[in-house]
C-alpha cells in the first residue's frame, strides 16, 4: 500500500507541475519591457496632415482678413472688440497720414530728379522737397498722436477705466499710415460713418 500511495502522490505532483507555468514568474519590469513595442510613425502622413491643417488655418485667416470669415480667425493682434473699434474709427476718417508714405516717396524722387534740370537752382530745388518732407513727417506724427489720445480716451470712458491702452499707439500708427485699399483687415465702415454712439 505504501508503494501505491507513493505512486499516486508522484502522479498528483506531476499533474500539478503540468498545470503550472513550468517556469518562474518574470519580474514586473521584465514583463513591461517585453510588452513595449516601437511606435511606428508615418512621417510623410504626419507632414501631410500638418500641412493640411496649416493650409486650413491660413485660408481661414485670409478669409477673416478680407471680411468674409470669423473674427476669431484673425491674427492675435487684430482680435477683440477694442481693436475692431480702433480700425473702424481710423477707417471712418480721411487723414493726411494715409498719404504720407506715397508723398514722401514722391518728394524723395523729386529731390534727386529736380536738380538735374537746372544747375543754377540746384540748391533751391533740393531744399524745397527736403523741407516739404520734414513738414509732412511732423504733421503726420502730430496727427497720429492726436488720434491715439482721442481713441484711448474714448475706450477708457467706455470701459470705466478698466482697459489697458498698451500697444494702441503702434496699432493706430500702422493702420493710419497705410492706404485704405491696402489695410488688413479690410475696412468695414465707410468714410464719414461714425463707428460708435457719441453719447456712450
Amino acid at each position: 500500500m505504501s508503494i501505491i500511495g507513493k505512486k499516486n502522490q508522484d502522479e498528483t505532483s506531476s499533474k500539478k507541475q503540468k498545470k503550472g507555468k513550468g517556469r518562474p514568474t518574470p519580474k514586473r519590469r521584465e514583463a513591461q519591457q517585453r510588452n513595449l513595442r516601437p511606435i511606428v510613425v508615418d512621417k510623410k502622413e504626419a507632414k501631410r496632415r500638418k500641412r493640411e491643417a496649416n493650409n486650413k488655418r491660413w485660408q481661414a485667416q485670409q478669409a477673416a482678413l478680407m471680411g468674409r470669415g470669423d473674427e476669431r480667425d484673425l491674427p492675435l493682434q487684430d482680435q477683440g472688440p477694442h481693436r475692431k473699434f480702433i480700425r473702424d474709427y481710423v477707417d471712418s476718417r480721411r487723414t493726411l497720414s494715409e498719404y504720407m508714405l506715397p508723398m514722401l516717396l514722391f518728394f524723395i524722387f523729386f529731390s534727386f530728379l529736380g536738380p538735374a534740370f537746372s544747375k543754377d537752382m540746384q540748391s533751391t530745388l533740393f531744399l524745397i522737397p527736403v523741407y516739404t518732407m520734414w513738414g509732412i513727417v511732423i504733421a503726420g506724427l502730430c496727427e497720429v498722436i492726436f488720434y491715439v489720445r482721442k481713441i484711448n480716451k474714448i475706450l477708457l470712458r467706455r470701459t470705466n477705466g478698466n482697459y489697458s491702452t498698451k500697444g494702441n499707439g503702434r496699432y493706430v500708427l500702422f493702420r493710419i499710415t497705410a492706404l485704405r485699399r491696402t489695410r488688413r483687415p479690410v475696412p468695414m465702415v465707410k468714410r464719414g460713418e461714425i463707428p460708435f454712439n457719441p453719447s456712450e
